[in-house]
């Protein structure tokens, strides 16, 4: 039921394991390239300040950092909410974000207000897929802070990996995502969940996103080494099996 977890994908006779993430991540990052500079825009319900993001992030970020020192919650937000780097860090992102808007709309379909500082609207990579919004926080904090706005080549791509990230479903720790020999087995023991009862979030990407994947992925030689897919199965070798039994 994880949507960034494994995958079972056919092709052909043969039966995959994927990690959704990783791959997600290279095709939306593809998406953003394929659509550059002539991007949909799809309206936020609301408009989301980018000031009170930055915030939500570095909030997070402490409470994360605070876990190890059993420190309780209101003892960590009155820390938060005194600390003066805070607000000038959720100032120094609005403004650059801001000044930087309409390059941000122009090529990638990011629209932000410049007056109010506020992000309105999001790029449509793929038709009928919205991406979680609950990581906002975590994608406006990457254009901030994880963006390389000194060289053109470095800022689009920069930005593309922002962009791929957070429609892929936000970061994952490093080693994570990986298909090795243990998730594998683990998974294929533990039969994916009926249609019906499948969440949201799991129905959406296999309605929308796994066949634009087969429209318009393609996958880098980089990625068959990085275990973002294995072979768990294959109709020849069954058929072998059978011819013994």
């Amino acid at each position: 039921n994880d949507p960034c977890g494994l995958w079972l994908v056919q092709h052909a006779t043969k039966l995959h394991a994927i990690s959704f993430h990783k791959m997600a991540r290279e095709f939306f990052s593809q998406r953003v390239v394929a659509r550059f500079g002539a991007h949909a825009i799809v309206r936020l319900a609301e408009s989301a300040p980018i000031g009170e993001l930055i915030a939500m992030a570095l909030w997070s970020e402490m409470v994360e950092d605070d876990d190890d020192e059993n420190d309780d919650d209101e003892t960590i937000n009155a820390t938060f909410v005194d600390d003066p780097r805070v607000a000038r860090a959720a100032d120094a992102a609005r403004a650059l974000l801001a000044e930087k808007a309409p390059m941000l709309r122009e090529y990638f379909g990011v629209d932000i207000d410049e007056a109010s500082g506020s992000l309105l609207g999001l790029p449509v990579l793929v038709e009928g897929f919205e991406p979680d919004l609950s990581l906002l926080p975590e994608f406006v904090f990457a254009l901030a802070h994880e963006v390389d706005w000194t060289e053109e080549k470095a800022c689009f791509r920069t930005v593309a990996d922002a962009l791929a990230t957070f429609y892929a479903g936000g970061s994952l720790d490093p080693g994570e995502g990986h298909v090795t020999s243990s998730t594998r087995d683990e998974f294929v023991e533990n039969a994916p969940c009926a249609e019906d009862d499948e969440p949201e979030r799991v129905r959406s990407i296999r309605q929308f996103v796994f066949p634009a994947m087969r429209r318009c992925l393609h996958p880098s030689k980089v990625s068959a080494v990085r275990g973002v897919a294995t072979q768990v199965a294959s109709l020849e070798q069954l058929y072998r099996v059978f011819e013994r039994c």
